[in-house]
């Protein structure tokens, strides 16, 4: 019985370590990463009110991920999107369906997955150079 007690005690803790928990801060829901940075989950279309400029800092930590879908949306007004140089990946299908009026990819990102911008109006970009 000791045993089965000590072994469900066991699972029970490496289920809640592999457990993502998921933060807000102002218009992002992001994650942690392992390395102690943030990847952007989620963006709040409805709340927003302007062009996007997506933070350097999240909960104290270093923004390095556009995450899969995250600012995916249908019916937006157009947005100029701002990305800090510290974005090193934009997931798959990233701004699906987004109408962008500018977008600059800096230097510091290094992986664009597919689809990133499927489906978009992407009216002007700026790729810096060294790309």
């Amino acid at each position: 019985m000791k045993k089965l007690t000590t072994l469900m005690i066991i699972l029970l803790f490496s289920m809640i370590s592999i457990y993502v928990f998921a933060e807000t801060e102002d218009l992002y829901s992001y994650e942690i990463n392992e390395d102690n940075t943030v990847t952007i989950t989620k963006f709040n279309w409805k709340n927003n009110h302007g062009d996007i400029y997506i933070p350097e800092m999240l909960g104290n930590r270093m923004v390095t991920v556009i995450g899969s879908k995250s600012f995916s949306t249908t019916g937006n007004r157009a947005v100029k999107i701002t990305l800090p140089d510290c974005i090193k990946t934009i997931e798959a299908f990233a701004f699906q369906g987004t109408e962008i009026t500018y977008i600059n990819i800096p230097i510091g990102t290094v992986e664009i997955n597919e689809g990133a911008f499927a489906q978009c109006s992407v009216s002007r970009f700026n790729v810096e150079s060294g790309h």
